[in-house]
């Protein structure tokens, strides 16, 4: 092997460690993109997630409002029928009431009449 063989093997392995150099930056270049538009993705996962529970956020403070508005309801409904039922007793206790004087009223004439 002669010193030209020599400097032409090192000259061609320089010239495929300069091919594979080149390949290897090459890829670096596609993992830097791929790692942005991973990042890109990520951040974009981050506000839609961030969207939707702001959304989240919005329906439960709905139906929690829904059922206090329930609760107030079924109370009134509750105060509603207790009066009815206190108004019905009162009807019952007046009509009561009235029978009994009527009876006596009608006791008093009948004896009235009778010692006449």
């Amino acid at each position: 092997m002669t010193i030209e063989d020599t400097v032409t093997k090192l000259a061609e392995a320089q010239l495929g460690h300069e091919s594979r150099l080149t390949r290897v930056e090459d890829a670096f270049q596609e993992v830097a993109i791929a790692i942005k538009q991973l990042t890109r993705i990520a951040d974009a996962a981050d506000l839609a997630r961030h969207e939707t529970d702001e959304r989240l956020d919005v329906l439960i403070n709905t139906q929690v409002r829904y059922e206090t508005r329930q609760e107030r309801l079924e109370e009134a409904f509750r105060q509603v029928a207790a009066s009815h039922c206190q108004l019905v007793e009162m009807l019952q206790l007046f009509t009561k009431i009235g029978s009994t004087a009527r009876m006596r009223r009608t006791f008093i004439r009948k004896a009235g009449s009778t010692l006449s």
